[in-house]
């Protein structure tokens, strides 16, 4: 009786169901052939065990599987075994079926949530995605690709480094710590940095250090979002210096209306422009400081490199000196990495990607609640993939649903 669909395991009279669990009695129906130490034929049976074996749930109950399974001797080395069998874990008291399912749910989903599940103890989830975590590591071949993404992430109270291949969307590998030598010798060692062609970083020096001694003369950008949070940056010490002069009621009013000034004014609705127009009258150093920001914001709408360096090369030549010694830092720090943020214009890189695995990280640490640095890595590595999402028409979505296709190619009739 095939009552389980496990291929050589009959069901052995009814199941039970006391409530919780649906308990069933069956019996393994392959017979060994040959002997696993020796490889000798000659085998005799050598009495029963009975092993318990949970399998995947039903009806939102736990499947237990009490197995009467054949032991058998060799008559030539004498060894007493029970056969291994395809559809029961060798190593695990689970069905294989079930495994898989801890193998798929544990790269996205606890621990201790697959441990509820399915009613086994959160240690043996743990031991199954280890084993299954280290088997396709061994089958992992990381390639650079020809755009590679290079961030740091705040992880387990370290900082730590991703590397992202930026055109295939995929993370390479997740680095113990951002230092320059470990960055240095990963990169020398990772498959196809010689076909790289360009590096995004953010504004860390050991990144650029690290990636000019491995690939030196490849083009190296730094990314857009992290030039412009300084911008941000400079705009909200400026909007603090002026709220803590004022007195209470103003002060509140600047607090609560912060966001504008952090938005570019195309996106600004009428309400924020009037606003704008009446903070212009109340504090006109503030919104200098707004209009400059701006500026620098329009910086990156340039059509080309050379136009945007003329276009900063004439922003810092109109600061005015009342403001120049509060946008100093992000002057200074455009003149340092001026040739690597100039460097966007040739080809508009970014590293969104990146910084959204490094979310993904963050959200798979926070949920966990105590997961190690390498349980995080590898569900980085073979979990979050972002990959092309195509919304299924409502002619397929309903076929899933059972709704025949005439239901959609009749017209609909309507009594009077």
């Amino acid at each position: 009786m095939q009552m389980l669909h496990l291929n050589g395991v009959n069901t052995i009279g009814p199941f039970t169901d006391n409530g919780q669990n649906y308990i069933v009695h069956a019996a393994v129906t392959l017979k060994a052939t040959a002997c696993p130490r020796c490889k000798h034929g000659l085998l005799y049976e050598f009495g029963d065990r009975a092993i318990r074996v949970i399998d995947l749930p039903i009806h939102g109950k736990q499947v237990l599987i009490n197995l009467d399974r054949k032991r058998y001797r060799c008559r030539k080395c004498k060894h007493t075994f029970m056969p291994a069998h395809p559809e029961i874990d060798s190593e695990f008291r689970l069905t294989t079926r079930a495994v898989k399912w801890i193998e798929k749910e544990s790269m996205r989903q606890t621990f201790a949530y697959i441990s509820n599940q399915i009613g086994i103890d959160e240690i043996t989830v743990r031991r199954v995605f280890w084993r299954y975590a280290q088997n396709r590591e061994k089958t992992l071949s990381p390639t650079a690709g020809r755009i590679i993404g290079i961030d740091e992430l705040y992880l387990l109270s370290e900082f730590r480094c991703i590397v992202a291949n930026l055109e295939d969307h995929t993370v390479i590998d997740l680095l113990k710590d951002r230092d320059r030598r470990r960055v240095q010798r990963y990169l020398k060692d990772l498959d196809g940095v010689k076909d790289v062609e360009r590096v995004c970083i953010d504004m860390w020096r050991p990144y650029r250090d690290a990636v000019k001694e491995v690939m030196p003369g490849v083009p190296i950008t730094v990314d857009k979002f992290h030039v412009l949070k300084w911008a941000n940056h400079t705009m909200e010490q400026i909007r603090k210096d002026t709220q803590r002069k004022l007195e209470r009621g103003k002060k509140l009013d600047l607090m609560r209306s912060r966001h504008i000034l952090l938005r570019r004014k195309p996106n600004l609705d009428k309400q924020e422009l009037a606003k704008i127009k009446r903070w212009r009258r109340t504090y006109p150093a503030l919104i200098d400081a707004w209009e400059l920001k701006e500026q620098f914001f329009n910086i990156y709408d340039q059509p080309s490199s050379e136009a945007a360096r003329e276009a900063f090369k004439q922003w810092r030549v109109d600061l005015p000196l009342t403001v120049h010694h509060q946008f100093k830092e992000l002057v200074n720090m455009v003149n340092n990495w001026e040739e690597e943020i100039f460097n966007y214009f040739d080809e508009r890189v970014t590293n969104a990607f990146t910084e959204c695995a490094n979310g993904l990280a963050k959200i798979t640490n926070r949920t966990g609640r105590g997961h190690s640095f390498a349980v995080i890595r590898f569900k980085v590595l073979f979990a979050h993939r972002l990959e092309a999402f195509k919304r299924r028409s409502i002619r397929s979505r309903m076929a899933v649903m059972g709704v025949p296709f005439s239901t959609f190619d009749d017209p609909l009739d309507f009594e009077p």
